[in-house]
């Protein structure tokens, strides 16, 4: 996947936009300020250093990641491709966290992807939604024996001399690794990019003294093609290290069927026309939805959540028939009903991506927020019934809005800071885990303008339109 500019990608018809998207490089010193000193805001000159700093952090953090290819991570990567990791789960489980605070912390907006078990996407914005940073992590690399086994990151531990941070494995085991991941992806052999890799690999491999895997890399580059014989070497040196797995039993063809079926039923569309905008009370979901269709009514439609099991005949006799004699509130009746309410919602929701024409509906809520209860409490928790999101539903992206605290409460006050923390925690825990998954954090606790700007930009690319 390549990881372009936004402004790039995406053309601005409306002159109101063109002003709105203009916002982060052209607003009025006075104004700037203000979004500079926004709780939690980060300052609009540095949201490229912003990036350069999330760099640093992912480079030396509490994890540890095998960058399979490529030069070091570096700021070189703003903007461009993906740079691939081999991974495990728990590195990357505590980076999605560490995500998931510089998003509150307003340092970025991220977008977290994962359509299979084997690898998490992750590609982090800047605060104007406009540079990017894309990482691919595998934690079941399926590249050996042309796709039909794999390596983990537990595999290749004992070959990295660091514990932390983004580490490197020797170059020769990288290189074979390479070749694998050219016939596994049956990559054209003859392309610039490739052949300055091999080069590299050839010219790396003859310095470490390995001569005859840096003349099997030499006949390569020279031929454009891989023979048997350079396979044979390349895979001697992945079995001496240990990395050949030829006793581990190959269940590709099941786990692809699985896989695969289990998206067809559960991931967005790949041209999605629908997108949940989520968020704890007072997030500024529906002031962002309202600004983005009235910039663009042509473009955005807007669709309240809760219709979504609300316009059900019988949830209407329910709250007719039962909820007087149960004396409860709507709220309150809607976590009593919360297991009919979701799979309702779950059943209606995949009619709006047919009756929305060509343009894309933004929905207030996401399924997950009809299986939360107590939501205005200290405790909002999900309900058992929760259970059933890893069967029914998903079906759209969903953008979460994150709000400091300290803002919320200038906004509405109707949650305590202990009720706000757990409601987004708790939301953050159950969708960048989930698979598949297309789950957006997006910091909303800065200046009105350049966060809608910055919505439409993720909105659009996320919706996959």
């Amino acid at each position: 996947m390549t990881t372009l500019r936004v402004s790039q990608k995406l053309e601005i018809a409306d002159a109101d936009w063109r002003l709105i998207g203009d916002a982060v490089s052209a607003l009025p010193a006075d104004k700037a300020h203000k979004v500079q000193n926004h709780v939690g805001a980060a300052p609009l000159e540095n949201a490229r250093s912003d990036l350069s700093s999330i760099i640093d952090r992912i480079q030396n953090g509490p994890w540890c990641f095998v960058q399979l290819r490529g030069a070091p991570l570096s700021t070189e990567d703003i903007g461009r491709g993906d740079v691939d990791f081999l991974a495990s789960r728990s590195s990357v489980d505590a980076l999605l966290s560490a995500v998931f605070e510089w998003t509150l912390a307003g340092k970025c907006h991220a977008v977290i992807r994962s359509r299979s078990t084997d690898k998490v996407g992750l590609e982090i914005f800047d605060i104007d939604g406009g540079d990017s940073l894309c990482f691919d992590f595998w934690i079941e690399l399926w590249q050996l024996a042309g796709g039909t086994n794999y390596l983990r990151f537990e595999d290749v531990a004992h070959l990295v001399a660091a514990s932390n941070g983004i580490v490197r494995l020797p170059p020769e085991i990288e290189a074979a690794i390479y070749l694998e991941h050219l016939v596994s992806k049956k990559r054209k052999l003859d392309n610039d990019h490739v052949r300055g890799r091999l080069s590299n690999y050839e010219s790396t491999c003859a310095s470490a003294g390995y001569s005859e895997l840096a003349a099997a890399l030499a006949l390569i580059h020279r031929s454009s093609k891989i023979d048997e014989q350079a396979l044979a070497v390349s895979r001697k040196l992945l079995a001496d290290n240990k990395l050949w797995p030829a006793a581990r039993p190959s269940r590709r063809f099941r786990h692809k069927v699985v896989t695969e079926m289990r998206a067809a039923w559960l991931d967005a569309p790949r041209k999605t026309r629908s997108v949940s905008i989520m968020g704890c009370d007072g997030s500024g979901k529906t002031s962002v939805i309202k600004k983005l269709r009235e910039a663009e009514p042509n473009r955005f439609n807007s669709y309240v959540g809760k219709r979504l099991y609300r316009n059900s005949i019988l949830y209407k006799i329910a709250v007719a028939l039962i909820r007087p004699l149960l004396f409860q509130g709507r709220e309150k009746f809607d976590d009593t009903l919360a297991p009919f309410n979701y799979m309702r919602a779950a059943a209606a929701l995949p009619f709006l991506n047919l009756f929305s024409g060509r343009k894309l509906t933004l929905v207030d809520r996401a399924l997950i927020d009809f299986v939360i209860v107590d939501r205005k409490s200290d405790h909002p928790r999900l309900h058992r019934a929760s259970r059933l999101s890893r069967v029914f539903g998903h079906r759209i992206p969903v953008m979460h809005l994150l709000v400091p605290n300290a803002r919320l409460s200038q906004r509405k006050r109707e949650m305590t800071e202990a009720g706000h923390a757990r409601y987004d925690r708790l939301v953050f825990d159950c969708l960048s885990r989930r698979t598949p998954t297309t789950y957006v954090l997006f910091h909303n606790g800065g200046d009105i303008e350049t966060s809608v700007a910055a919505a439409r930009n993720i909105i659009l690319q996320s919706s996959r339109t």
